[in-house]
C-alpha cells in the first residue's frame, strides 16, 4: 500500500495528483460521491482543454456506490434491506416492544434506532449485546435482536454490513478486483471498512491519498440555548454570508 503525503498541497493540487496517478484499469474509491463527481468533472474539462475528441472515462466511485455495485454483481439471494423495509420492521417490532422511557413511537425513533444499529455494525459491535446494561440499553438490545431475526426471515441484511459481505466475497475469490485501487479522503474509516481495505491491499496495488491539510481560516464557536435560536442564527448568518461570498463557497454541515 502506497501512502501519499498530501499535507503541503491545496485541495485543487491534491485532486490533480489523484488524477495524475490514475490510469485505465485503476479504480478510484472516494469517501463520498461528491469527491468522485468533482474528480470526474475536472478530468473531463482537462481532456476537452487538451483538444481530445474522446478519452477513457475516469473510473471514480464512492465507496458505498462501489459496494452496492459489487453486491449486485455477485447475484446472491441475500441482499441489503431497503430503507422502507427496515423502517417497517422497526415499526412492527416496537409496536410489540414499547420503550421503557417516555419516547414517542414515531418515524424519528425508528430512524434513530436504524442509524444506531448501522453505527454499531460498522464498528464491529453486536447490537444485540449490552455491555453497560440499563433499562433503555437492555430494551435496545432486545429489539435489535428481533430486528436481526426479522431481516434473516426475509433474506436481507442491514446495508452497514456491506463492507463485511464484500470482504467475504473477495476473500473467497467470488469477486475480482481491479488491477489497482486509489483510496481518496478516507480520514476515519470504521473498523469494518479498515478490514476491507486491509484485505484489498493484500490482493491488489493500493495507493492512499489522505485529505490535504490546509490552514484553517477564521474559526468561531457560538453556543445557543435551544434549537429554534440555532436555526434563526444560522439563517441570519447565511443571509449575511450570501451578501459577501459567492453561493458556491458557502457550506452548512449538520
Amino acid at each position: 500500500m502506497d501512502k501519499k503525503n498530501p499535507r503541503t498541497f491545496t485541495t485543487e493540487q491534491w485532486q490533480q495528483r489523484i488524477i495524475n496517478a490514475w490510469q485505465p484499469g485503476t479504480l478510484i474509491l472516494t469517501s463520498g460521491g461528491r469527491l468522485a463527481r468533482q474528480l470526474g468533472h475536472r478530468y473531463r474539462l482537462q481532456q476537452i482543454d487538451n483538444g481530445h475528441k474522446s478519452w477513457p472515462p475516469l473510473e471514480a466511485r464512492s465507496l458505498n456506490g462501489w459496494l452496492n455495485q459489487c453486491q449486485q454483481n455477485l447475484w446472491e439471494a441475500e441482499a441489503p434491506a431497503g430503507s422502507w423495509l427496515r423502517l417497517r420492521l422497526w415499526h412492527e417490532i416496537l409496536r410489540n416492544n414499547p420503550p421503557p422511557a417516555d419516547l414517542p413511537l414515531d418515524l424519528a425513533l425508528y430512524q434513530t434506532l436504524d442509524q444506531t444499529y448501522g453505527v454499531l455494525i460498522r464498528h464491529c459491535l453486536d447490537p444485540s449485546e449490552a455491555q453497560y446494561p440499563s433499562p433503555l440499553v437492555s430494551w435496545r438490545q432486545q429489539v435489535c435482536g428481533e430486528f436481526i431475526s426479522a431481516l434473516r426471515d426475509v433474506n436481507r441484511y442491514h446495508p452497514a454490513e456491506l463492507p463485511l459481505k464484500i470482504t467475504e466475497a473477495i476473500n473467497s475469490a467470488r469477486l475480482s478486483l481491479p488491477k489497482s485501487l486509489i483510496l481518496a479522503a478516507f480520514e476515519a474509516p470504521a473498523p469494518l471498512e479498515k478490514e476491507l481495505f486491509r484485505l484489498v491491499s493484500q490482493k491488489t496495488n493500493v495507493a492512499v491519498f489522505p485529505l490535504p491539510k490546509e490552514k484553517p481560516g477564521n474559526i468561531q464557536a457560538v453556543s445557543l440555548p435551544d434549537q429554534n435560536q440555532e436555526i434563526f442564527y444560522l439563517g441570519q448568518e447565511l443571509l449575511h454570508s450570501y451578501q459577501e461570498l459567492t453561493a458556491g463557497s458557502i457550506g452548512v454541515v449538520v
